[in-house]
């Protein structure tokens, strides 16, 4: 699909009439606020005697619970009364994605990658599909798979016998598949 402002641009001598040009139909996305909270109970005898810091630990539960569920919603979530994750939305193949869906790379084998022969790597689905992407959106891309999946993949190599997966080279640095940041998400699905 022609991107919306193709549309909305033309070219034309310096001197000539500037017709007006056809522009995109512009559509509200809406993103609704959703709060997480949590109010876990404590007297104040049980935090003032006790021998550990029960304010740190029950502050590092809540912070581990918050982090498990939103990084659940932001991937399986609905979007009701917390936020809709990008795996709820319609799932088209790539060929014929629209506004609004999710576009999809088929490997040829169901759940799993196309396996290596003199013609087909297994890597080259994972090439695809980081070039389905338009420039302006591959630049920021980043892969998200569960640990299942990045199992599989950190075994794929390039011809050379490579691997297509390159580990961080120092903390707090990504993980990189075919040049893209990898992230992991329990909450993404198997292969």
């Amino acid at each position: 699909a022609a991107d919306l402002w193709e549309r909305g641009v033309a070219w034309i001598a310096e001197t000539a009439a500037r017709p007006e040009t056809d522009t995109p139909t512009l559509a509200e996305l809406a993103f609704p606020t959703m709060e997480l909270y949590a109010m876990p109970a404590a007297t104040s005898a049980l935090l003032d005697d006790a021998a550990v810091d029960i304010d740190e630990w029950i502050a590092d539960e809540v912070r581990d619970s918050f982090a498990q569920q939103e990084g659940t919603a932001f991937v399986t979530g609905n979007g009701t009364a917390k936020p809709k994750g990008f795996l709820d939305y319609t799932k088209v193949d790539n060929g014929s994605w629209t506004w609004g869906n999710i576009g999809f790379i088929k490997t040829g084998v169901n759940g799993a990658f196309p396996t290596a022969s003199a013609t087909v790597a297994p890597g080259d689905k994972l090439i695809d599909l980081a070039y389905a992407v338009k420039a302006g959106y591959r630049a920021n891309g980043t892969f998200v798979f569960n640990r299942a999946a990045q199992a599989v993949i950190r075994k794929m190599k390039d011809a050379e016998g490579h691997y297509l997966w390159q580990p961080a080279t120092k903390a707090g640095d990504p993980s990189m598949l075919i040049g893209y940041p990898v992230a992991e998400s329990e909450d993404m699905p198997a292969l």
